[in-house]
C-alpha cells in the first residue's frame, strides 16, 4: 500500500524549526537533624540509590511514553518494516503523505513522528520523532534514558560518545551514536535541548523533510 499524496499546500520543514509539508487527507532538602548523643555507635542512614531511568518492556502503539529508541527503530516502527503495515497498527495517529516518500504521523499532546521510504516507497527506512519544549509533548526515550526536552548535559552524559555529527547554526548541533555496521541514533539539540531523536542507517538528521 502506498500513501499517495493528495492536494496540498507545501511547507519546508526547517531545522529548528521543524513544521513539515502537510497534506490534506490521511486522515525534579531538607537538612537532616542531628542524632541525639549516644554511647552506642549509631548506624548511619541508609540512603536508596536514585532510580535508573526505565525503558518500558511492553510496547503500546497508542502511548508514546512506552516506546524506546534503538538504532533498529521507535518503538512499534522498525526500520525495513513495511511501511503501510506500521501505519496501520498506529491507528490512533493521523498520517499524511508530506512529499514523495516522507509520510508524518501526527497526535494531539504526543510528539510527531516522521517516516522516511526506501527507494522502494514500501519499506522504512529511517524513522524520527521531534518536538518543541513548549509543545510538553509525549515522548519515546532511548536505552540510554534521553526523551526530547533533555538537555545537552544530558545527553553527553548518557552518551560520553557522541559523536558530533554537524553544527547547523549557533545553537543547532546534530549529534549520532552508534555505527555503520548497526546503524545510529541521531538528536538534533537547539538551545541546549533536544528537539529531534532517530534511528537512521547513518549518523545524520534531515535539515528538511522536503525539498
Amino acid at each position: 500500500m502506498r500513501f499517495r499524496a493528495a492536494p496540498a499546500v507545501c511547507a519546508v520543514l526547517m531545522m529548528p524549526a521543524l513544521a513539515g509539508c502537510t497534506f490534506s487527507g490521511a486522515g525534579a532538602t531538607v537538612s537532616p537533624s542531628l542524632p541525639p548523643a549516644s554511647s552506642s555507635p549509631v548506624a548511619a542512614p541508609t540512603v536508596p540509590p536514585a532510580p535508573a531511568a526505565s525503558v518500558s518492556a511492553e510496547v503500546d502503539p497508542a502511548d508514546m511514553t512506552t516506546w524506546t529508541i534503538t538504532t533498529d527503530g521507535i518503538g512499534p516502527i522498525e526500520r525495513g518494516a513495511d511501511s503501510a503495515e506500521v501505519v496501520g497498527e498506529l491507528a490512533s495517529f493521523q498520517a499524511s503523505e508530506w512529499c514523495p516518500g516522507v509520510v508524518g504521523l501526527e497526535r494531539d499532546g504526543a510528539a510527531q513522528v516522521v517516516l522516511s521510504l526506501a527507494e522502494d516507497g514500501v519499506q522504512i527506512s529511517n524513522v524520527w520523532v521531534s518536538s518543541r519544549p513548549e509543545d510538553r509533548s509525549a515522548s519515546p526515550m532511548t536505552e540510554e534514558g534521553i526523551r526530547l526536552g533533555a538537555s545537552t548535559a544530558e545527553l553527553t552524559t548518557a552518551y560520553p560518545d557522541l559523536s558530533t555529527v554537524v553544527q547547523r547554526g549557533a545553537d543547532t548541533w546534530v549529534y549520532a551514536a552508534g555505527s555503520d555496521e548497526g546503524g545510529w541514533v541521531d538528536f538534533v539539540v537547539d538551545d541546549d535541548v533536544v528537539v529531534l531523536i532517530g534511528a537512521s542507517d547513518r549518523p545524520s538528521a534531515p535539515k528538511e523533510w522536503c525539498g
